[in-house]
């Protein structure tokens, strides 16, 4: 943009005539003295333009945060990848589940995408820090994700468990399913926005790796 390549000169701009509309407006007040008239000038000027280089200084600060954070996403992506795969796939299992009750092979379903949401939880609270100047609150959406994959990984957990103690017929399907969909989908629904939030904050010409 313009105004970007062009900031500095625009603030000087600014600031100078600023000066001279401040400085215009007090000479009608006063004797209108020459060197009073510069000096008057000179010192609004300055203030402005010592106002607009901290403004500026913040904007670049706040720019490099953000820029920061978006390659430190770009290196997560393959995992949140991953984690919005499983948590789709969780979603689906808790559907076929609740349709169709404890369908044969469910078992070994809910023992694959245990192991898998497991492998798959390689997030973690520094990663999600470090990407707090993401734009539209995107840690913390990936932080509440990341809190729906745990529930998640908890009643798979707690599932195998009770058949392994109690046989197939212990967990109660409806209850896993209605536990699984929500979490699924909310954990599904935040990574997501996570990503379109790194892929539109990426430059046009890099393409985000999916591995």
């Amino acid at each position: 943009m313009w105004f970007e390549r062009n900031r500095d000169l625009v603030g000087l701009a600014v600031s100078f005539l600023g000066g001279v509309l401040v400085s215009a407006f007090w000479i009608n007040r006063s004797t209108g003295e020459l060197w009073t008239v510069v000096s008057a000038i000179g010192t609004v000027a300055a203030a402005l333009a010592a106002v607009w280089i901290a403004i500026d200084q913040r904007l670049k600060d706040r720019r490099a945060r953000e820029k920061r954070a978006v390659l430190l996403g770009a290196g997560l992506y393959g995992r949140i990848a991953d984690l919005v795969h499983v948590s789709a796939k969780v979603n689906t299992f808790g559907t076929q589940l609740e349709l169709n009750r404890k369908y044969e092979g469910w078992v070994s379903d809910l023992n694959d995408l245990a192991q898998e949401i497991d492998a798959s939880s390689n997030i973690s609270h520094e990663d999600v820090a470090s990407l707090v100047d993401l734009p539209d609150n995107g840690a913390f959406r990936l932080a509440e994700a990341l809190g729906a994959i745990h529930r998640l990984k908890v009643v798979l957990e707690r599932a195998k468990w009770q058949i392994d103690i109690a046989g197939e017929d212990a967990p109660n399907d409806q209850m896993l399913a209605a536990i699984l969909e929500p979490f699924a989908q909310r954990a599904w629904v935040g990574l997501t926005r996570v990503q379109q939030i790194i892929d539109s904050a990426r430059p046009p010409d890099e393409p985000m790796p999916l591995l």
